[in-house]
């Protein structure tokens, strides 16, 4: 899941996990809950996610949080949150987007 993610915010901006960036605009994302989501005969059968995904520029993101919020929807994900932040003594802008995922477990 970490990859399937990674590999697809990679072709926005760099992105790195649960990392707090060194280089702007970048990404960074972290899996906030991973739960069992329904059960039959006493087993999983469907995990659910909450990702968070981090924007972080020092100029207008706005092209870049669209780009992120199209990207995730292509692969499954849909946004549940979202946040916009200043970082004031790094002076960076901050966009906080949380996307749901569904998994069936085959």
């Amino acid at each position: 899941m970490i990859n399937m993610v990674g590999n697809a915010l990679n072709t926005i901006a760099p992105t790195q996990w649960q990392l707090r960036p060194s280089e702007f605009p970048s990404l960074t994302f972290s899996f906030i809950t991973e739960n069992g989501e329904v059960y039959a005969d006493d087993e999983e059968i469907e995990t659910s996610y909450v990702l968070q995904v981090d924007v972080w520029s020092k100029a207008d993101y706005t092209d870049i949080v669209n780009q992120v919020k199209n990207t995730m929807k292509q692969i499954g994900f849909y946004r549940s949150f979202e946040n916009d932040e200043y970082e004031a003594d790094i002076k960076i802008y901050h966009k906080i987007i949380r996307f749901n995922y569904t998994k069936q477990i085959n």
